[in-house]
């Protein structure tokens, strides 16, 4: 018996592949059909590992800020004239001659003090719109971003600055200032002093509008106040992510759970405690149920991820046990290493909710700590929600004080597990009995294997919407879809085959920065190689073979 197998090997810019017929009964009679390679390009820059749409992205959204802003500014035209502030004529003349006319940030102090005539007034409003200070969507992201923290920096001098009194408003520190803008200083680095929060502007233009309505201002009244602050402040919102959440493969109407949930973290801890062994003089151990519980209550109790070291000192295993699947040495060199320092169990979702929480409110925390339906669901708003507005309304339906919900936007989680906060906690009771992943699926009435049966076909299809929104890695989905081509040119040709093996490269799910450290540690063990050689030959007075060369090596060692 005969069958015809496809055997590819997938990299991130090639995918060597071959075709063969292996006779099953006579081995003699098993050949190559064909075989070849398809080269392609990496789907990112080859210096920075930025996405080939950045460019495109970033211009369209520049498109969209000057559009939007556009529309804002004509806004504030039309209240201006439907207000009777302007007339058409007198707002397409209000900045001719602009030389002879009061500067602007004069105008926001002089507001302060006399009142405004008509033109006046209009070009406050006008450059407060244009110029409407910081103000950010997620407060968790200013901590990671170094612009951000920068522009905080100078935020809150000018905040100190207002407090002491000597001022009334921004505008009015500002204008006493001879640079009024941000830049670069005499050194050439950026310089934020300048820089202004949205809320102090919004306080600016309340103090202006009650100045002015104590002084007479005929133009000044509350609707307007309120229908400008709406145009020139609001702020569009992230968009959720919860929509581009896959589906569970088990709860098919249920999303997927979030990666720092505490129930998929516990649902993950218990498997690898389940499977994890250890080897002895009597031979090979397993954790018992006493003893997985033991160590999740251990990884509770500990802001840190457990490492697999910590782990053997909890049971006072002897410094000789060693962790089956873990490699005490390297294969290419030959030397020892110490694996036992890589974490094994992480709570840290659970971990970063509990302080937040305990810093808050700690009587709070103590009613809600056992309760992972609570934890689960502020886990998942702080994963799909980007806004901080809409992730406190959420977080409100959940969480009964207020401080806390305040608090708890300090956080933000990313990525999803593969199955839902349904399926997981189905499954969790019978991990916790002691049984392995596949009997727990089936014992919580789950085929283990549905999730890989499928419609064969000849040919395989693109990616589906679900899929594509699965695999968010830009390198991955293009040797996917190169893959594919290839595949189905073969079958095209070919017909139908047996089986195919498909060995994916590691590199495959790397980040560029990942990549470029491989590349850079494999090049100084060549280094290191060659400079081996060289003193072999030094020694010996002849080239080595591989084996001599290690033998050498270690020798030096």
């Amino acid at each position: 018996m005969s069958k015809i197998i496809l055997g590819l090997d997938l990299g991130i810019t090639s995918i060597g592949w071959a075709l063969v017929n292996i006779d099953e009964d006579n081995s003699k009679n098993s050949k190559i059909i064909d075989s070849g390679v398809r080269i392609f390009t990496i789907a990112e820059h080859p210096k920075d590992g930025k996405s080939l749409a950045l460019p495109r992205r970033e211009a369209r959204s520049a498109r969209r800020t000057i559009k939007r802003k556009a529309q804002k500014l004509r806004a504030i035209k039309r209240v201006l004239i439907e207000n009777k502030i302007l007339t058409k004529i007198e707002l397409d003349n209000l900045f001719i001659g602009n030389k002879k006319q009061v500067d602007v940030w004069q105008l926001r102090r002089d507001a302060l003090y006399r009142e405004l005539n008509n033109k006046e007034l209009s070009r406050i409003l006008i450059h407060l719109a244009k110029h409407r200070g910081y103000s950010s969507n997620r407060k968790s992201e200013e901590a990671t971003d170094s612009e951000g923290k920068a522009v905080l920096s100078g935020i809150g001098h000018n905040e100190e600055m207002l407090q002491k009194g000597t001022y009334k408003t921004i505008g009015e520190y500002i204008s006493t200032k001879s640079k009024k803008r941000n830049g670069k200083d005499a050194e050439g680095k950026l310089n934020y002093e300048n820089s202004i929060s949205r809320s102090m502007l919004v306080d600016e233009i309340e103090l202006i509008f009650k100045k002015q309505k104590e002084f007479g201002c005929k133009f000044i009244n509350d609707s307007l106040l309120e229908v400008y602050k709406k145009i020139a402040f609001e702020q569009r919102a992230l968009k959720s992510v919860a929509d581009m959440v896959a589906n569970c493969p088990f709860e098919k109407d249920e999303k997927r759970a979030s990666k720092s949930s505490y129930s998929f973290e516990l649902f993950r801890a218990l498997q690898k405690l389940k499977n994890i062994s250890f080897i002895t003089i009597e031979g090979e151990v397993s954790f018992s149920k006493e003893e997985i519980e033991q160590v999740i209550h251990e990884a509770k109790s500990k802001t840190t991820p457990r490492t697999y070291k910590q782990i053997k000192k909890l049971f006072n295993l002897d410094e000789s046990v060693e962790f089956k699947g873990l490699t005490y040495y390297d294969h290419k060199t030959g030397e020892a290493k110490n694996p036992e320092k890589e974490k094994l169990i992480d709570f840290s979702g659970y971990h970063k909710v509990k302080k937040v929480i305990q810093n808050t409110d700690n009587l709070y925390w103590q009613t809600i700590e056992n309760d992972s339906d609570i934890l689960d669901n502020i886990a998942k708003i702080l994963t799909t929600e980007k806004d901080d507005k809409e992730s406190i309304k959420q977080l409100r339906e959940i969480v009964e004080s207020e401080k806390v919900c305040e608090a708890l936007i300090s956080i933000s989680f990313s990525k999803f597990g593969h199955l839902s906060t349904k399926a997981i906690k189905n499954i969790i009771p019978h991990l916790e009995d002691g049984l392995d992943y596949d009997k727990a699926c089936e014992k919580a009435g789950y085929d283990f294997k549905s999730i890989f049966k499928g419609n064969k076909t000849k040919l395989m299809p693109a990616l589906t919407k679900q899929e594509n929104l699965e695999m968010t890695n830009p390198v991955v989905k293009r040797a996917i879809a190169q893959m594919r081509l290839v595949y189905n040119a073969i079958a095209r040709k070919y017909g139908e085959l047996d089986a195919v093996h498909v060995e994916f490269t590691r590199d495959i799910k790397h980040s560029h920065g990942d990549r470029n450290k491989i590349k850079k540690a494999q090049g100084e063990f060549r280094d290191t190689k060659e400079r081996a050689r060289e003193q072999a030959i030094d020694k010996l007075g002849y080239e080595p073979n591989a084996k001599e060369l290690l033998k050498f090596r270690l020798w030096e060692e």
